[in-house]
C-alpha cells in the first residue's frame, strides 16, 4: 500500500506536505530561508507513513530534523519508529502519548482508543 500526498501548500517561504495513511498521520514541515528546517510530530508508531516522509525530507534537504511529539500510539511499530527517529533528529520533544507510554501521565483523559493503544504501546517497549 502507498501512502499518498493529501495536500501540498507553498506558503511564502514555507513548504507543509502532510501525508495521510488510513486514519494515522505524520507531518513534515520545511522551512527554507537561509537553513531548512523539518519539523515532524504525530508519527503514531506508523511505520510505513514514516518512511514516505523519510523520503520526502532526503528528497528536499533539511538542515535540521526536530520531532515534536507522539512517536508512538495507535500504529503497529513503536520500536521500529523510535530507532528510525533516534537516528535522524537533530532534537527530539515527547508528545502526550510519548509520555503516556512511559507512565509519565495520566491516560485518564485519553479517549478509550487511545488507552488500549497506550497501554498495548507501553508493553511492547
Amino acid at each position: 500500500m502507498k501512502c499518498s500526498i493529501n495536500s501540498a501548500f507553498r506558503i511564502s517561504q514555507i513548504l507543509l506536505i502532510h501525508y495521510k495513511y488510513f486514519c494515522f498521520f505524520a507531518d513534515a514541515v520545511i522551512v527554507s530561508n537561509r537553513m531548512k528546517i523539518a519539523l515532524l510530530s504525530d508519527i503514531h508508531s506508523n511505520l510505513e507513513a514514516f518512511h514516505v516522509v523519510k523520503n520526502s525530507i532526503g528528497t528536499h534537504g533539511a538542515d535540521k530534523i526536530i520531532f515534536i511529539g507522539d512517536v508512538v500510539g495507535y500504529g503497529a511499530n513503536p520500536n521500529e519508529c523510535i530507532e528510525l527517529l533516534r537516528g535522524m533528529t537533530d532534537i527530539m520533544v515527547a508528545g502526550n502519548h510519548d509520555f503516556a507510554a512511559v507512565g509519565k501521565t495520566d491516560i485518564s483523559y485519553f479517549n478509550p482508543h487511545a488507552r488500549d493503544a497506550i497501554i498495548w504501546t507501553a508493553r511492547e517497549l
